[in-house]
């Protein structure tokens, strides 16, 4: 890796984040020692995000309380990624549904947060909907990571097609 790769790597993204408020750096770091996660240690991670996440949407998104009280189930219901059969598919038509009537909004989270992106609706009807700087953050570490195993290094010229 060269002075200029580590630089941008090290100095620049970090800065980048600190100006844009985003996190990917933090992220990248993560998932570049993460991807050594034993497959028990990945399987811990993955349920105890699972369970996190199933609360936050039982707490915070009123689709997702008003699912689980039609159901009958509670968070506690939901531990492993096997447990996820106790809930149905969410389709683009109940996102379109939920999403305009703010149902499937987290109340607990401002929305001057949100960043609203969308699908190109190359499947039919393009699809809108909010993530967060946190989320995007992650996905583009993510993105960097996969680059970074085809041999990628931060400062590298490559072209976008």
């Amino acid at each position: 890796m060269s002075l200029l790769n580590n630089f941008i790597g090290k100095i620049i993204l970090p800065f980048s984040d600190f100006l844009l408020g985003q996190s990917i750096y933090k992220y990248f770091k993560f998932l570049t020692k993460s991807q050594w996660f034993s497959k028990d240690q990945l399987i811990a991670y993955q349920n105890q995000k699972l369970k996190a996440l199933i609360k936050h949407s039982f707490d915070n998104v009123p689709y997702y309380t008003e699912l689980f009280n039609k159901l009958k189930i509670t968070p506690d219901d939901i531990k492993t990624k096997e447990d996820l059969v106790k809930l149905p598919i969410l389709t683009k038509d109940i996102l379109r549904e939920n999403f305009n009537n703010g149902k499937l909004i987290a109340k607990n989270i401002s929305r001057k947060k949100f960043i609203s992106v969308g699908s190109s609706g190359s499947t039919g009807e393009p699809l809108q909907y909010f993530t967060t700087k946190e989320a995007y953050s992650f996905n583009i570490a993510a993105n960097l990571r996969g680059w970074y195993w085809m041999g990628y290094r931060f400062g590298d010229k490559f072209i976008k097609l």
